[in-house]
């Protein structure tokens, strides 16, 4: 059903009718969940239809231009957003698996509805060792301690787990926490190096399987990147050109999530520069300029889908404290992602600018670029950067 549904047939008065409400919820070519906005989604469905059961009707499909570990990491991100709004096993129905039907995910073979000959894939692989994780515990709210870090929490009789991921960049996690144990994505356990008593928690866009005894609250001591300054303090944002109706100021208004306009909720803003295939003879950037001067160690930089979009993928992080005299902080080549997060040594400055010297021309696989092309071979990929959030904070 999509969002613009619900309040029809509820206005309709039909909503008494229905058993349940099922989402067919396409995010794009390996898009993640968070990105499209189907978190939010799903809770609205809910406030539309309380009380009536939530089903997944098609998930874990896969795309050409996606690795089979990304595959993995989108798809147990899937369950676990299903999970955090009350969608049980039995009402996922998984697109892709070799045996069909509404099943226990851990016990199915993975593989292609086109004809693989049930290989256990890296999904079904990430999905048995889920479950193994979880095993029969009651899951609670999905929650964020920190920007662009979720964390749902499963609850046993002794221990809980905690399953942990981020928008899609590594981090180094200082937890005040006392973990027992670790697993990554495919079930294999990770060191937990205590330092006094912060434990080092290392997290990325694959879940992450924290085991902490019953009730142990979950504190994030470090980093903590709730504050935006760029959009706290009315930060000022300009660029070296941008297209009529993606001015620089969206970059800067913190609504990244959700593509397309749904009810009650507000489609995700952008900027778009006006040079077509930027390169180092005549790179595209994107400024802020704060209030006033501020100690920084961070930029996340957040951008549409790779696949469909032109994003940076080469770049420069560029500080100024007078806006004539700037310093490079960081440097990136050759990103496939669509979550940048850029860490450096804390410093003072009134300006940051993202400098894009070159973007992606089409879909990545295993260090290759495919234009994405019609049949009349048109090409869909814009060669204008789009950025969708810069971010900036301090230590």
């Amino acid at each position: 059903m999509r969002a613009q549904g619900a309040p029809a047939i509820r206005n309709l008065g039909a909503l008494p009718y229905l058993d349940g409400i099922a989402t067919h919820s396409y995010v794009g070519p390996g898009e993640p969940w968070e990105l499209y906005g189907n978190p939010d989604y799903l809770h609205r469905l809910q406030e539309l239809a309380p009380g009536k059961p939530l089903w997944q009707t098609e998930q874990g499909y896969s795309w050409g231009h996606v690795s089979k570990q990304e595959h993995a990491r989108y798809v147990v991100r899937q369950f676990l957003n299903g999970f955090a709004v009350g969608i049980p096993n039995e009402r996922h129905y998984y697109f892709y698996p070799v045996h069909r039907g509404f099943e226990p995910w851990c016990l199915v073979e993975s593989g292609s509805s086109e004809g693989l000959d049930a290989t256990l894939e890296p999904a079904a692989v990430a999905l048995r060792a889920m479950h193994e994780q979880i095993g029969d515990r009651e899951n609670g709210e999905l929650r964020s301690p920190t920007l662009g870090i979720y964390a749902l929490r499963f609850a046993g009789e002794d221990t809980d787990v905690i399953a942990l991921w981020t928008l899609d960049f590594a981090l180094r996690l200082k937890l005040r926490t006392r973990p027992l144990r670790a697993f990554n994505i495919m079930g294999q356990e990770i060191p937990l190096p205590r330092s006094g008593s912060s434990t080092t928690l290392a997290v990325s866009g694959c879940a992450s399987y924290l085991h902490v005894p019953r009730g142990e609250p979950l504190v994030v001591d470090s980093p903590l990147l709730d504050t935006n300054l760029a959009a706290a303090t009315g930060a000022r944002a300009s660029a070296s050109t941008h297209s009529e109706d993606h001015p620089p100021k969206p970059a800067i208004d913190g609504r990244w999530a959700l593509r397309d306009p749904a009810d009650g909720m507000a489609a995700r803003t952008y900027w778009e520069g006006m040079t077509e295939g930027a390169h180092g003879g005549e790179p595209d950037w994107l400024q802020v300029t704060l209030p006033e001067t501020h100690r920084l160690s961070r930029v996340l930089v957040l951008t549409p889908l790779p696949a469909i979009d032109a994003v940076p993928r080469d770049f420069t992080i560029e500080t100024s404290t007078d806006g004539q005299t700037w310093r490079v902080t960081a440097q990136r080549r050759d990103q496939v992602a669509w979550a940048h997060l850029v860490e450096f040594r804390p410093l003072q400055a009134k300006h940051v600018r993202l400098t894009i010297t070159a973007v992606n021309d089409g879909w990545h696989l295993d260090g290759r670029w495919m234009p994405l092309v019609s049949e009349d071979f048109a090409r869909y990929t814009s060669l204008r950067a789009r950025v969708l959030e810069l971010m900036v904070s301090g230590p």
